[in-house]
């Protein structure tokens, strides 16, 4: 028989021991197990753990195997999975796994289970570590294998307790031996039938050839792989078959040459497993690590992937490639308005469309959320790209309908070149962010192209973000007052504390610059906490100084407000500095009353039984109804600055009716903002109460503002 072309051989010898010998010899381990251990297991199944919130999805098959019934009443944790472990085994699969994801590497462990019928089961599990953007591991996606059939064959194998043709014969995996110099068929197993559907007895008695049921894009692999085998090596290749029905399958074919004392091949025996189902769970994972799992796009991993992949290419050229980081404006609104459902298939709409716009001109990324990403190659300068996003940003302005809602979105887009803008994938995606982020700061359905300049921006905006959690203990913050004046008078009526930054290195951070940051990180609370208790205490100490002293507002923030504590830590701080209560405002804006309204209302209410007033800043801007005035109990409003601005021309109108209004519900009403004596005049006409403005007084310190209470009037800048 030629070997090379596996021709036709003799009927099969009834002496196998020959073939047992050689495969008692190998390392039982490695030949045997690694070719069979998916044909013997009694089910397989995959898992898909999410490190960050220790959630665990499991296939049917994984609850079988751990005799648990799939009702919904068990919820898998990384903490249950381990009762479910031999206590031998315990602390060495949770040095495993730990290890793994230290190290976010792929992972292949034997262990034990007891299940609820104390039955002991060995399981061999495999699986890919996923790591974020930042490299830190966050889930674990992998398949769980039942082998306790293994080993019981395995321990039956070493200790003789059957013949082994019997054995042979009665595994899923076909086991085959032939003779080098007769090219004779020693032995096939019965097991060949079960993989491709045609019996032994076909292949023995020279009816059918191996190298006909090899597919043929697999056939020169296949005589590559049998050249080292007949030079003496071992092989271990993996291929496609086109079975008796037409079915293809993928088997694992480990082929062992065996020598004579001349070091002369004399027999080959091999090992034939049945691999397709184990290749299906692989090519499932591959999806899960690498294609996003609602849009089937290419997720971050892959894309970056795809960008280095590019650099490389171009390392040594001149051309270029751009980077487009879209994100959709106010997704989140979507999602909590209409749910999580809809929103999935918004995303899935978005992603069609997006690429509907780039076709085969470029890749198409989920990144994460609401975000993608588009690698647009071969592009020669800026004008591409920008017209792409241009076409994007027309093609997402159209009409949604989803489960009978009709839903409108619009996108922010940043965009880089390479080289230009980064020559490493990391440095280009962080620039196109940076670019995206000026997109979003500027507003909606904005498109931005990366400047060295925005990236000087981001770095003070994170250098601020990490000074500003140590501003307050190193006593950093500072507060000035301005000055509220009768409008007819001139006589000081009260003051606005307000919060300014003296940076160590940056110089006087204005709050428009610091204010939404600590929003953003939480820190806004201890500021709202530290800025009402510096001014009673600096109230306290004019007091002490025997001046006459005036009301004080602080703004307070919405997420302060919220606190349980909130009424709490007034209360405490009033009488630490023995300030009267009525000598404290609150100010909040119109968005925080029409939030969480129920409980503003109960919050409000528990604050003015202490005796503290209330006022509405920046009136006017916000939804201005006359249902929250009057549901809140505001004290005093403040006509928004916005208004006074163009007050003698287009927005007189308004301002006379909010006027009107506060004196209609009994409030104080104030004009912020005030800065001519022709501003001034027509508030005196329309009765308004009380003027803040650079007419009178700009913000000043705690020593000025001190010799404006002991002149208790302000004159007219």
């Amino acid at each position: 028989m030629d070997i090379k072309e596996n021709i036709k051989s003799k009927p099969i010898r009834k002496d196998s021991s020959n073939l047992h010998s050689t495969l008692m010899m190998k390392d039982i381990d490695s030949v045997y197990t690694s070719s069979t251990m998916d044909q013997l297991l009694s089910t397989i199944g995959c898992f898909d753990y999410d490190v960050v919130e220790d959630e665990t999805f499991w296939s049917d098959q994984v609850f079988t195997i751990f005799d648990i019934n799939n009702d919904n009443s068990f919820v898998p944790t990384y903490e249950t999975l381990l009762t479910f472990i031999h206590p031998d085994d315990q602390s060495y699969y949770d040095q495993a796994i730990k290890n793994a994801l230290h190290q976010s590497k792929s992972y292949s462990i034997e262990y034990r289970i007891v299940d609820k019928n104390s039955v002991i089961k060995t399981i061999r599990e495999q699986a890919n570590i996923i790591v974020d953007e930042n490299g830190n591991s966050i889930r674990i996606i992998g398949t769980v294998l039942d082998i306790s059939k293994i080993k019981k064959t395995e321990k039956l194998l070493l200790e003789k307790e059957q013949p082994f043709e019997t054995f042979y014969h009665s595994l899923d995996t076909a086991i085959w031996s032939m003779d080098a110099n007769m090219e004779e068929w020693i032995f096939c197993s019965n097991a060949i039938e079960n993989i491709t559907g045609f019996p032994a007895d076909l292949f023995l008695n020279y009816q059918l050839s191996w190298t006909d049921l090899i597919h043929p894009l697999y056939i020169d692999h296949f005589y590559i792989n049998y050249q080292k085998v007949l030079s003496g090596q071992d092989t271990n290749m993996q291929y496609k078959i086109l079975c008796r029905n037409g079915e293809e399958k993928w088997i694992q074919e480990r082929t062992i040459p065996v020598l004579n004392e001349k070091n002369e091949l004399i027999r080959l025996d091999g090992i034939i497993s049945d691999i397709t189902e184990k290749k299906q769970i692989e090519d499932k994972i591959n999806k899960l690590a690498f294609l996003d799992d609602i849009t089937g796009l290419p997720n971050r991993v892959t894309l970056e992937k795809r960008i280095e992949s590019q650099i490389q290419k171009l390392e040594d050229s001149l051309e270029a490639f751009a980077l487009l980081l879209i994100d959709m404006d106010r997704f989140r609104q979507i999602n909590d308005s209409f749910g999580r459902a809809v929103g999935d298939q918004l995303i899935k709409q978005i992603a069609f469309r997006l690429t509907e716009c780039v076709r085969e001109k470029g890749v198409v990324a989920r990144m994460v959320g609401d975000e993608f990403c588009i690698l647009l190659p071969n592009v020669h300068d800026i004008d591409a790209p920008v017209k792409l996003a241009e076409t994007i940003t027309q093609s997402l302005q159209e009409l949604f309908i989803i489960d009978n809602y009709e839903l409108y979105v619009t996108a922010s887009i940043g965009i880089s070149m390479y080289p230009h803008d980064g020559k490493t994938s990391e440095a280009l995606l962080s620039n196109t962010d940076v670019a995206l982020n000026r997109a979003k700061k500027l507003g909606r359905n904005i498109v931005k192209v990366y400047s060295p300049s925005m990236s000087m921006e981001a770095h003070r905006v994170f250098k601020l973000e990490k000074d500003l959690r140590k501003a307050i203990s190193n006593q950093e913050f500072f507060l000035v007052y301005q000055p509220i004046v009768d409008a007819n008078t001139n006589m000081i009526k009260s003051a606005e504390a307000l919060i300014r930054w003296a940076h160590p290195e940056l110089g006087i951070i204005p709050p428009s610059e610091f204010i939404p940051l600590a929003e953003e990180n939480g820190f806004i609370l201890e500021i709202t906490d530290w800025t009402l208790q510096t001014a009673c205490h600096q109230m306290n100490q004019w007091r002490q100084h025997g001046l006459p002293l005036v009301p004080i507002s602080v703004n307070i923030s919405a997420k302060r407000l919220l606190r349980n504590d909130f009424k709490e830590m007034i209360n405490q701080i009033l009488i630490e500095t023995k300030i009267n209560p009525s000598y404290i405002e609150l100010e909040i804006t119109e968005s925080t009353l029409i939030k969480n309204e129920q409980v503003i209302i109960n919050r409000i209410e528990e604050i003015k039984k202490l005796g503290v007033r209330l006022a509405l800043d920046d009136f006017g801007t916000g939804y201005s109804s006359l249902i929250y005035l009057k549901q809140f109990k505001v004290d005093t409003i403040k006509i928004d600055r916005f208004f006074i601005q163009d007050l003698l021309t287009s927005d007189a109108a308004i301002t006379k009716s909010i006027i009107y209004l506060a004196k209609g519900l009994n409030m104080s009403v104030i004009a912020e903002g005030v800065e001519t004596k022709e501003q001034l005049n027509f508030l005196r006409d329309q009765n308004c109460h009380y003027i803040q403005g650079y007419l009178y007084s700009k913000p000043v310190s705690s020593d000025d503002f001190q010799n404006h209470l002991q002149n208790e009037y302000i004159a007219i800048h």
